[in-house]
């Protein structure tokens, strides 16, 4: 009886050494040192913890310090419409708020011509400048009667993202030039909110 309650602890030990040598095996990735900073070269998002990436940088480049912004937005907008922001911010919105974002990868629902050609070609990045703002006005003319003759979503609201900590806006100029854009807005929307990170324009 009580060799039999030996080996059973002998057994038992293997398999929690099995199991601790599979864990390290597993996640080893996430503790090298160079694997991460090759990410950061690279412009990667950093999706795990690990030694060398704490939980200030994953705080860093998420949205989770926009949320008062965002469920002060919620109260502000009308669900249901479009929102165009800078591609990362439009991600944040659309997890957050009933409303449909069009700055995103063409796979993720970017693929009306219209916008294709608007962003492509970053009129909306440029409105500060004579033929950008021209190009988004006519833009914004021909899409709002296509929305109506085709019974979709109406182009109302414009986000833009001041947070100058949050890598992910870094390679977006709708970011980049957010100042430059603030600056041409009014010339088509008006300022409804003016938050701690997010500020939001009501299109004319």
């Amino acid at each position: 009886m009580a060799l039999s309650k030996n080996i059973e602890r002998i057994l038992c030990c293997f398999g929690l050494l099995a199991i601790v040598i599979l864990v390290i095996s597993d996640s080893s990735m996430h503790f090298d040192k160079q694997r991460v900073e090759i990410k950061r070269q690279a412009n990667s998002p950093q999706h795990h913890w690990n030694v060398f990436y704490p939980q200030r940088y994953t705080y860093v480049d998420t949205s989770f310090k926009y949320r008062n912004d965002l469920l002060q937005i919620s109260q502000l907008i009308e669900p249901n419409k479009i929102v165009l922001s800078d591609r990362a911010t439009s991600y944040y919105l659309a997890s957050e708020l009933p409303v449909y974002v069009k700055n995103v990868w063409r796979h993720h629902g970017r693929n009306y011509p219209l916008w294709t050609n608007l962003l492509d070609n970053l009129y909306a990045c440029y409105i500060d400048q004579d033929r950008s703002l021209s190009e988004i006005q006519e833009f914004i003319a021909e899409f709002k009667q296509y929305a109506k003759d085709k019974k979709q979503p109406e182009f109302k609201y414009w986000v833009i993202n001041r947070d100058p900590n949050n890598f992910n806006l870094r390679d977006d100029c709708l970011a980049t030039r957010g100042s430059d854009i603030e600056q041409a807005l009014p010339n088509i929307a008006r300022e409804i909110y003016r938050g701690e990170y997010l500020w939001v324009y009501e299109l004319n």
